[in-house]
């Protein structure tokens, strides 16, 4: 038996949607691209689906400001600043790491200031939260009433945003009469992989759901997976062991977050080139790259039909040129 599909709750329509299903099979046999870099709302790829419920909550609360954290180039944030600005409300930055002025003159930072965003720099990660929590505060001591969402919007209401995104790609999967082994997406605040493990077991669909961690290393990323989606399915009122149970998780943060290799850059400039697809250093160029290593090296099996997920992040490529271009085939 079907479980029973949970109505979602109220969402505001943000993302262009459907996003193109495509076939690259001059990349991998069998490997199609979900393309949510094309979600619009100025190529906010995978962050404007979790808005689209999280803004319309912060709505439904009378907010009238909204809040989030990330790093200085966070696509979250910048995704963030361009939905304030389209719903006059508000919006205050918390982003962290070391920047200098050219940092803030170039990708996800610029748009932020073009956006409108009132931004707070801090200098490690974990002041994030504290100080996310301690801006709300002052807002709110200022008469405003300020919405606060999570670093990545990644929070149980947000899973809907890729439980919704699931439930589109498994309709354009049955229109072309495919059969798809694995779904494969980045996993850093791990919000799309939980919104897609719950949509595939709310649509009672066997298939794999794998996620290539971006950061920190494999044992914490898999505890924060667990806490996190078990939070998503208690929120939800579905069996987190039935769900977990088809969850995958494959360490490829190498560097580190938003620290690139030779190998991933190199990749990223190859499928470029060979195809005309776009991917990031720092999501998806990391993501692919632990795709491609996993069929290799012979974990996913060849007779494997595969759905990437394509979250976006080209704002972010671009302001990581001077990082990389080294490692870039010359002009």
């Amino acid at each position: 038996m079907n479980p029973t599909y949970r109505v979602p709750p109220a969402r505001v329509r943000l993302a262009h949607t459907p996003t193109p299903l495509e076939e690259y099979a001059v990349l991998r046999t069998g490997l199609w691209v979900k393309r949510d870099d094309l979600t619009g709302n100025e190529l906010s790829g995978n962050k404007v689906r979790k808005l689209e419920f999280l803004v319309a909550d912060a709505l439904a609360k009378g907010a009238d400001a909204l809040v989030t954290a990330g790093a200085v180039q966070s696509n979250h944030a910048r995704c963030t600043a361009a939905v304030a600005a389209r719903f006059g409300l508000r919006c205050y930055l918390v982003l962290s790491g070391p920047a200098t002025d050219l940092d803030w003159a170039m990708g996800n930072a610029l748009l932020d200031r073009l956006f409108g965003a009132t931004v707070v720099h801090v200098q490690r990660d974990e002041e994030l939260n504290p100080r996310m929590t301690s801006l709300a505060d002052e807002l709110r001591a200022q008469g405003l009433t300020p919405y606060v969402i999570p670093i990545g919007g990644s929070c149980p209401l947000a899973a809907w945003g890729y439980i919704e995104g699931l439930r589109e790609l498994k309709t354009q999967v049955d229109d072309l009469g495919l059969r798809i082994h694995r779904i494969v997406c980045a996993a850093g605040s791990c919000g799309t992989l939980i919104g897609l493990a719950c949509g595939a077991w709310l649509e009672n669909w066997p298939v794999r759901v794998t996620g290539i961690s971006i950061s920190s290393t494999l044992e914490r990323k898999r505890g924060f997976l667990k806490r996190s989606l078990q939070d998503t399915c208690a929120y939800l009122e579905l069996p987190f062991a039935d769900v977990y149970a088809h969850v995958e998780l494959y360490d490829y943060a190498g560097a580190g977050y938003a620290k690139t290799r030779r190998e991933e850059v190199e990749l990223i400039a190859r499928i470029a080139s060979c195809c005309g697809l776009v991917l990031d250093p720092v999501y998806t160029g990391k993501a692919m790259y632990g795709l491609l290593d996993l069929c290799a090296n012979g974990t996913i099996s060849p007779q494997e039909n595969i759905v990437f997920l394509h979250s976006g992040g080209l704002p972010g490529l671009l302001a990581m040129g001077t990082q990389i271009k080294a490692w870039l085939p010359p002009p």
